[in-house]
């Protein structure tokens, strides 16, 4: 690969010595010009059509870099400072190395040219004071430009900001850049080059965009301005929340309530948050710059409900009983009352369905996964046992399905056998029964099952069994019939009856399951195929 470096000191030297009137001819056709298709890209000329209009010289200055007619002997200090070849290599150096890190991780680069400068920043400058004495763009593949007001700390930390604008520069030439880009994409952009150049250089070389946010401004703050607009694309918006209100205030922009480069802070988190779940950095060709590839967007940045039901399957209002009765608190709830969800809640509610899976009544999963001896690991190691069970028994069906096709005579129906997964779910629930017995909610539990004799509990099925049966012959009705109304208030008064009180949010979340669990859609269903969709439907109606 070829890096061509534009040697800004020696440029900056002929500019101090011209006379006023060449200083900006020089900066245009010397300094800038090797970067025409960089600022073409973001629509701003090398020369304005108006005398006086936007165009390099404006825009360079409104970054914060000295304005050509600036450089005079009064900056001869300044110049030297970045004269020596010492630093150029540096810079140099800290680009290929970049370009090459990603070359051994085997993504190929489309851009095999590159130029890069270092312009002086003028401390006078509100943008520089927002900036910091050093900083960089990077965003159009094939241009680097640093930019820099010169000092010992400054010299030495230059070069991890151009790592972060190649990181940038790689990005970039894997997508299109488009009015379809979001503050999503952007936030996981500057969050990969800023952890890339801690990387290369460690991470107390990180900038002040990022180390000078807070934990709690990130989480109390920034990740909720983010999380409500990661769908934004408006070039002005996207702006807006990467760089914070102080320095788009400089810009003629509105403020939102960012705090100083909200978006970057932003970005380094979500990153360090995915790296954690060993995932890297690193992937190849196009993929790397797509950021559906980093799921950690979701956990990072916390769900909304809506979000979690999307993602599970679980509905919405199933969650919020889940937080009712203490089950499944969301880690947030917003001064607007939206139910925030992390990482740790969406862990929790697998377990949850985990236990679901093997019949476990919800007072009784809440029992157990709040018993200090309460053991994960042990809880997925008897899941994947029972999938197994599962499985083993799907393949046993598709072959026996693969002979009848055949023409193959097979009348055994030992395939449709469920006995082996149901003794494993009872050798689980007597494992769990023994460890967590001693829960407030097993001995409730017990309590209320012991409380029928075999009689008794016969009659309570037969009851239970004849209102199914009910649902079952009256399926053809509309779910909203009178008639069927009452089939739902008679089911709703026999739950609360004879085991728990059965309110209308607990009615609900039984509807959805009855659907949505396979096992309790077979079971009502023996009282004619459908009735358990119509059920749910009929609740769903008596409830709303």
């Amino acid at each position: 690969m070829k890096i061509t470096a534009i040697r800004s000191d020696r440029i900056y030297r002929d500019m101090m010595t011209a006379l006023p009137d060449k200083k900006e001819n020089i900066y245009r056709n010397q300094l800038m010009k090797p970067f025409e298709f960089k600022w073409a890209c973001v629509g701003i000329p090398l020369t304005a059509a108006q005398e006086g209009g936007y165009d390099v010289v404006s825009a360079a200055t409104m970054s914060g870099f000295y304005a050509p007619v600036q450089i005079t002997e009064e900056r001869q200090a300044e110049i030297e400072k970045i004269s020596s070849d010492t630093f150029w290599a540096s810079c140099e150096a800290s680009i290929r190395n970049t370009l090459l890190d990603f070359e051994q991780h085997g993504i190929q680069l489309p851009k095999q040219e590159y130029v890069f400068t270092v312009m002086l920043s003028d401390p006078q400058s509100p943008m520089t004071a927002m900036t910091g004495d050093y900083c960089g763009d990077g965003g159009i593949p094939g241009y680097i430009i640093g930019s820099i007001v010169p000092n010992e700390r400054s010299l030495g930390l230059l070069p991890v900001a151009l790592a972060h604008e190649t990181n940038h520069n790689v990005r970039w030439q894997f997508i299109q850049w488009s009015n379809h880009i979001t503050l999503a994409d952007m936030i996981v952009s500057e969050g990969l080059a800023e952890t890339f150049a801690a990387k290369m250089f460690g991470e107390d070389k990180v900038g002040k965009w990022v180390s000078e946010t807070t934990p709690e401004v990130l989480r109390k703050t920034i990740k909720p301005l983010v999380r409500e607009n990661l769908e934004a694309h408006d070039f002005q918006t996207l702006s807006s929340y990467l760089y914070g209100d102080e320095i788009m205030s400089l810009r003629g922009g509105q403020p939102i309530g960012m705090p100083y480069c909200g978006g970057y802070a932003c970005g380094y988190a979500l990153i360090g948050h995915y790296l954690k779940k060993k995932r890297s950095i690193y992937l190849r060709g196009d993929h790397y710059a797509d950021r559906r590839n980093f799921e950690a967007i979701g956990g990072f940045l916390e769900m909304k409900v809506s979000d979690v039901a999307k993602l599970t399957g679980v509905t919405v209002r199933t969650l919020h009983y889940y937080d009712e009765i203490g089950l499944l608190p969301p880690s947030e709830v917003t001064s607007s009352g939206y139910r925030v969800y992390n990482d740790a809640d969406l862990e929790v509610l697998q377990q949850i369905l985990f236990f679901r899976e093997l019949d476990f009544s919800l007072e009784e999963i809440r029992g157990i996964m709040q018993n200090p001896a309460y053991e994960k690991e042990t809880a997925l190691q008897n899941q994947k046992a029972l999938l197994v069970q599962k499985r083993d028994r799907l393949d046993r069906l598709i072959a026996l399905v693969d002979k009848t096709l055949k023409g193959e005579c097979d009348m055994s129906f030992k395939q449709f056998d469920t006995t082996k997964i149901e003794e494993a779910k009872q050798q689980y629930a007597a494992e769990v029964k023994q460890r967590w017995g001693n829960t407030v909610a097993y001995a409730e539990y017990e309590k209320k099952s012991a409380s029928y004799n075999t009689v008794q509990q016969k009659m309570l099925d037969g009851e239970g069994a004849a209102i199914l049966n009910e649902f079952g012959k009256n399926r053809s009705l509309p779910p909203d019939s009178v008639e069927v109304q009452e089939l739902v208030k008679k089911w709703q008064a026999y739950i609360t009856d004879n085991y728990y009180n059965c309110t209308k949010e607990i009615l609900s979340c039984l509807g959805q399951m009855y659907v949505g669990d396979e096992r309790f859609t077979q079971h009502i269903d023996q009282y004619g195929v459908g009735t358990a969709a119509f059920m749910a439907a009929a609740i769903e109606v008596y409830t709303s």
